[in-house]
């Protein structure tokens, strides 16, 4: 396997695959990945029933390397309507899953947290409030190879996470404090193209939108969740009146 990975990673560079785009303190370098079964990684308890999964379902296209610069953010946006038209009313995180590929033995150092979606230009979703968070983990990643990390969220505690309304925007959030090993993990993104307003970046100066800085970002950053259906008991004002009196059924 780790010669796979470092004969692509070679092909990439000398054939042409890698796009090299300098920006700021930070070069993109992308190559083409195969798809292979992650290995989980799971920390702490969650919730076993699922209802559905949210975020990016699909598959690994592209590897963005060395572009990791701990301590630093990155977010997803994503609509629960997309992938969970069976929870018509509301939904709860139980885990959410974040896919990191290594060369060698890793350990990172991470958290996740989710976000309802604010909106400073219409049409444009961006970072807003963080409506629950989890503790910073030390991910062990044993050896070489491709990590699906699972880490719970505990809306205990947290009212607002605790069910969270359809028809709304949010973001999964990925906070990397710091990775003990180089080259650093590898991002996964799925065949794009990549949406403006989707991928978020913040490594200290304020969030960057990755596809309009880096205008050769591939596609939207491989971060999903665990969820199951429940009724909102808080913000339904924000949903059709037809959803509001199904909560009271």
């Amino acid at each position: 396997m780790r010669y796979l990975l470092w004969s692509v990673l070679l092909a990439a560079l000398v054939l042409g695959f890698a796009t090299p785009v300098a920006t700021a303190e930070k070069q993109l370098s992308v190559i083409p990945l195969e798809t292979i079964e992650p290995t989980p990684i799971n920390l702490g308890q969650w919730e076993s029933e699922v209802s559905c999964q949210v975020g990016n379902l699909n598959q690994t296209r592209y590897g963005i390397l060395n572009f990791l610069t701990p301590p630093e953010d990155y977010k997803l946006v994503f609509d629960p309507m997309t992938t969970c038209t069976v929870c018509p009313v509301g939904f709860r995180l139980s885990k959410v899953h974040v896919l990191l590929r290594v060369l060698d033995a890793c350990t990172i150092a991470m958290s996740v947290d989710v976000e309802r979606a604010m909106y400073a230009t219409p049409d444009c979703p961006e970072p807003g409030a963080v409506l629950c968070a989890t503790v910073v983990y030390q991910v062990n990643l044993p050896s070489e190879g491709l990590y699906d990390v699972g880490i719970p969220i505990d809306s205990t505690g947290s009212p607002d996470c605790d069910c969270l309304a359809m028809g709304q925007k949010y973001l999964l959030s990925v906070h990397f404090q710091g990775v003990s090993c180089s080259p650093v993990p590898f991002l996964e993104a799925d065949a794009g193209p990549a949406i403006p307003c989707t991928n978020w970046n913040n490594r200290g100066a304020g969030w960057v939108d990755l596809a309009v800085e880096w205008p050769d970002w591939p596609g939207q950053l491989r971060f999903f969740a665990d969820a199951r259906c429940c009724n909102p008991p808080t913000a339904i004002e924000n949903n059709t009146w037809g959803r509001i009196k199904t909560v009271f059924r």
